[in-house]
C-alpha cells in the first residue's frame, strides 16, 4: 500500500467527513459516547483547514485518513482533574485522529502518528500530547503503541466530560 499524507483542502471535506462518521459508528458500537454529540463537524473541520492545521492520509491514491496537528496551548490541559503532565515545555497536541472502516488494520494509524510527528518536529517542537475518552480503549491501546504514556485526566470545558491526556517526547 502505496501511503502519504498533506494538509487537507476544501474539496476533501465530503470524504473527511464519511471517515469521521465512520469513526463515530465504531464508537457507538463500542457504547462510547465520544464523538457522538455530533462534532466534529464540518465547520470544526474546515477550521481546522483555515488553521493548516488538518492533514488527509492518502492510501492509493485515496483519502483515507484524517488528523489535526494543533500548536496552540490547549486551556484544557492547564490544570488536569488528575495527574500531571511530566513534561511543561512547549508542545503540539494531536486532535481528531480518524481513518477508513475499509482501511483498518493496515498500518495506517502509524503512518498517520509518525506523519504527526514529522510536523511537529519540523515546527521545531519535541513534545507532543493527544488525549481521548476514558473507555476508549482502542484509541489508547494505539496511543501506548505509538510511546505515549498516560499522564492526565482532564475536563472539557466545552462539555465537561473527561478525559484521558498523554504526552510524548519525540
Amino acid at each position: 500500500m502505496d501511503l502519504t499524507y498533506r494538509k487537507a483542502e476544501k474539496n476533501d471535506l465530503p470524504r473527511i467527513m464519511e471517515i469521521i462518521h465512520d469513526a463515530q459508528a465504531v464508537l457507538k458500537a463500542d457504547g462510547i459516547d465520544q464523538w457522538q454529540d455530533g462534532s466534529p463537524n464540518p465547520e470544526v473541520i474546515q477550521q481546522d483547514m483555515e488553521f493548516r492545521s488538518a492533514f488527509v492520509i492518502i492510501a492509493d491514491n485515496a483519502v483515507e485518513g484524517f488528523f489535526v496537528v494543533s500548536f496552540e496551548p490547549e486551556e484544557d490541559y492547564k490544570n488536569p482533574a488528575k495527574g500531571k503532565f511530566k513534561f511543561n515545555l512547549p508542545y503540539a497536541t494531536i486532535h481528531r485522529t480518524a481513518i477508513s472502516k475499509n482501511c483498518k488494520g493496515k498500518g495506517i494509524s502509524h503512518f498517520m502518528f509518525e506523519s504527526a510527528f514529522a510536523e511537529i518536529k519540523e515546527a521545531g517542537l519535541n513534545f507532543a500530547r493527544i488525549d481521548t475518552h476514558l473507555e476508549n480503549k482502542r484509541m489508547r491501546h494505539i496511543m501506548m503503541r505509538e510511546g505515549f504514556e498516560e499522564s492526565a485526566v482532564i475536563v472539557l470545558s466545552s462539555s465537561g466530560q473527561e478525559r484521558i491526556a498523554a504526552e510524548k517526547q519525540l
